[in-house]
């Protein structure tokens, strides 16, 4: 549904909950309730944005970036660029309760995929992983690793983790030839704005891991990386 107060208006919708807290559990008919602010495009079409103060709250400070694997390059404006190694990934603070990180990625890569993680292990075995396709205009909610031990599980519904439609996917508005992307874990909610596009799901079966900077196969440069933590 929309709201209107003063001169905006509001976008207001539940993120449900998943049965026995898992990904692969059925929604219910309740959750948590979800809000954005509503804006016009110059062409028309509607956009979204953070309600104001939601991303004030965590405090974000340029982000603690550790390299982890690959050969990265830091600039003085904050930037952190990859090679063209076969992958790299360097990690941006806890992805713990009430955190939250902001980064601009520049849409000008070789880089076969490359996007953020949350909750990624410390050897990078597991993640959720928001996966930048440019070729396909998309930008994919994803996890890693598929437990796929069946082409089906008929307990699920619509997850994406074991169902045959595991991916949430959102278009990929760029502006200038980049995106930026925000995400804030509070709870078992994820919370992510890509530009003017909003995606929010549940992740329940990873927790309190890392927020990354990943890619794969090229280069990509990541830009002014900021984390905070706190409700």
């Amino acid at each position: 549904k929309t709201v209107a107060a003063s001169d905006r208006r509001y976008l207001v919708g539940w993120l449900s909950s998943r049965a026995d807290d898992r990904d692969t559990g059925h929604r219910q008919w309740g959750g948590s309730l979800v809000a954005h602010t509503l804006h016009v495009r110059p062409d028309g079409s509607l956009g979204v944005a953070p309600v104001d103060g939601f991303f004030e709250r965590f405090h974000l400070a340029p982000a603690p970036v550790t390299p982890r694997q690959g050969t990265w390059s830091s600039a003085p404006d904050g930037t952190w660029a990859t090679t063209a190694t076969p992958f790299s990934w360097a990690s941006v603070g806890d992805s713990v309760d009430g955190s939250a990180l902001d980064v601009t990625i520049d849409l000008d890569s070789s880089a076969a995929e490359f996007g953020i993680a949350i909750h990624a292990g410390d050897s990078f075995d597991h993640a959720y992983l928001l996966r930048i396709e440019p070729d396909r205009e998309r930008v994919v909610f994803d996890r890693r690793p598929h437990p796929i031990g069946s082409p089906f599980d008929y307990s699920s519904d619509r997850a994406y983790v074991s169902a045959p439609d595991h991916e949430i996917e959102r278009p990929l508005v760029a502006a200038d030839g980049r995106l930026r992307i925000r995400v804030a874990v509070l709870g078992s909610a994820i919370v992510t704005y890509l530009n003017d596009v909003a995606l929010t799901t549940r992740g329940y079966d990873l927790r309190d891991g890392m927020f990354a900077m990943y890619a794969a196969d090229g280069h990509t440069r990541f830009i002014a990386p900021h984390y905070g933590c706190g409700k």
